[in-house]
């Protein structure tokens, strides 16, 4: 994760802001240039690695979980007799779970990467540019949480089969 931090912040970066940079390779040394490494290429580092955390801790614990009340479903007696059709369904099913820690730790780091862009635009003024620069967003991180279900549902079912 430490390695791919400088390379996901340019992504969103580019994301954010297409027009404001010519290619990665501008974003990459404009952000080391006008933040540095810590405030520039590792912002968001702290609720991405809570995120990774979260999410591995709950999927883990409720694949078992639905791979257990799925066996109950269609009457097997121990989870290893589960096809891999219904193998998928658990971890799509568990994957509703980490999509509740996950998604909004990662609107708030992506809100972190785009920080300096959003003040230097203007669109970060008032009251909100005073505010410490995490908890800005941790009431407002869960609007595209739905979005994210969706999304670990299809990715969880093709991984746990």
């Amino acid at each position: 994760m430490y390695v791919g931090q400088p390379l996901d912040t340019t992504k969103v970066k580019l994301q954010t802001f297409p027009s404001l940079y010519k290619n990665s390779w501008h974003c990459f040394r404009q952000v080391l240039r006008q933040d540095g490494i810590a405030r520039g290429l590792y912002a968001g580092t702290l609720p991405s690695l809570a995120a990774q955390v979260s999410e591995n801790a709950i999927l883990f614990m409720a694949y078992g979980l639905c791979q257990k009340a799925l066996a109950l479903i269609v009457h097997k007696r121990d989870i290893r007799d589960l096809n891999p059709l219904e193998n998928a369904v658990a971890g799509s099913a568990a994957s509703f779970f980490s999509s509740l820690a996950l998604c909004p730790t990662e609107l708030i780091k992506c809100k972190l990467q785009a920080m300096t862009e959003m003040k230097a635009s203007g669109k970060l003024t008032g009251p909100l540019a005073k505010l410490d620069r995490m908890w800005v967003y941790v009431l407002c991180s869960c609007s595209r949480l739905w979005c994210c279900v969706v999304y670990m549902h299809a990715a969880y079912a093709m991984h746990c089969n």
